[in-house]
């Protein structure tokens, strides 16, 4: 099962997901609409699956779909996951201190600005995009005032990330 596949599985089952960094591995985090942790499985490492006892507040057949979507991602192999270029949003530059002005993702809000970011800071989770995120991002910044503005700087500051 492609990341992207298990994204989309779990938004249609009512799930919010979430890419988180913890112990130096990208987790994809699964909550119910109420932010309860339910469920999460390691981006990197395949065979690993967790869950959490706020599981057993959603009905059993949701169980049963959610762990199924998890050991579906679980048991492909790393290296067949990937189905999408990443991206990093550059947006300007700090000239004094060579520090990167870059869109990225955050917990508390989908998307904020990040002006400390140099370039060694790019490849953190935070500052990648996958394609469906920038589209997201997209039409993130036309909902705000002079939306169009900022995405088309975000498109011209799309870049693809050096692996």
């Amino acid at each position: 099962m492609k990341t992207s596949e298990l994204k989309n599985a779990l938004r249609n089952m009512g799930i919010m997901e979430q890419i988180r960094k913890r112990q130096n591995e990208l987790w994809i985090n699964a909550y119910d609409p109420f932010g309860n942790f339910l469920a999460s499985t390691s981006v990197g490492t395949s065979g690993r699956i967790e869950t959490y006892s706020s599981i057993l507040g959603i009905p059993l057949s949701d169980q049963r779909q959610l762990i199924g979507y998890m050991m579906d991602y679980a048991q492909t192999p790393i290296e067949q996951r990937s189905d999408e270029k990443r991206w990093n949003v550059v947006i300007g530059q700090d000239g004094n201190r060579n520090g990167l002005t870059v869109w990225a993702k955050g917990s508390m809000r989908p998307y904020y600005t990040s002006s400390t970011t140099d370039i060694a800071e790019l490849s953190n989770f935070q500052n990648v995009f996958t394609d469906s995120e920038f589209n997201e991002l997209i039409e993130h910044l036309k909902k705000l005032p002079h939306g169009d503005t900022y995405a088309k700087i975000a498109e011209l500051g799309k870049r693809e990330v050096d692996e």
